[in-house]
């Protein structure tokens, strides 16, 4: 039987998987090393993606019990972080975005060499209120990234792919690193590389759903689904 896997499920629980070609970019610009953490690691994506080598080891964990890794906790825990502690040189992960700032923060003290966020670009817009007034200005990070804008999941109301309100970037933090700050801007080959491999991608989104027959039948199971969803609970 097909797992109800989407942006927002009936468990409450939001899954936006990262695209490869984003993640193999992060790789390719930033040296990440040594053991690496990702706290919600979902289909584990952002693993697949990166190269494989020799002097990098993973730990996976998720909350969500659809997922089988080597760890199951909550990342917006601080007794996961306790643990974790001391373990771990960066942290790599696509966190849920209004708990990005709280997972943020636990990574940024655990993780001993640096840590890499994918998060709506949005994520740099100070608020009036709330988290977002002013934790970017005490923790700005090393480097931003900004990605293409993609379309992650199919519209609750029309059923066909569409984007996001606002791109994507990767945020990374160092501890030591003599180096300015850094801005990059998605080069070609990666907005090709996204572009290729996008019907790649909505095939695996539609399978993990349980959208099956033809496109139009899709559009009409996936406006179904969302009209049967819960609203997500407040880890979200």
């Amino acid at each position: 039987m097909k797992l109800a896997i989407g942006p927002v499920v009936s468990n409450g629980l939001e899954f936006y998987e990262t695209p490869r070609a984003h993640t193999r970019w992060l790789f390719s610009e930033v040296d990440i090393r040594g053991t690496v953490l990702d706290p919600c690691a979902g289909s584990g994506a952002i693993k697949a993606a990166a190269p494989v080598t020799s002097d990098r080891a993973w730990i996976e964990s998720d909350i969500d019990v659809r997922w089988q890794h080597s760890m199951r906790a909550d990342a917006t825990d601080p007794v996961f972080w306790r643990e974790i502690d001391g373990r771990i040189d960066w942290t790599v992960t696509n966190t849920p975005f209004t708990r990005l700032i709280e997972i943020a923060s636990h990574a940024i003290r655990a993780s001993r060499v640096g840590v890499a966020l994918y998060a709506r670009v949005s994520i740099n817009e100070p608020l009036e209120t709330g988290q977002r007034r002013t934790w970017m200005h005490w923790h700005p990070p090393k480097g931003l990234m900004f990605l293409p804008r993609f379309a992650y999941q199919r519209s609750p109301k029309t059923g066909v792919y569409t984007t996001d309100s606002a791109t994507a970037c990767w945020l990374v933090w160092k501890r030591v690193d003599p180096r300015p700050q850094f801005i990059l801007y998605a080069p070609e080959r990666v907005i090709v590389e996204a572009r290729d491999e996008r019907e790649i991608y909505r095939a695996r989104m539609d399978d993990l759903m349980g959208y099956h027959g033809n496109e139009l039948e899709r559009r009409a199971q996936a406006i179904a689904a969302s009209a049967s969803r819960v609203k997500p609970r407040s880890r979200k």
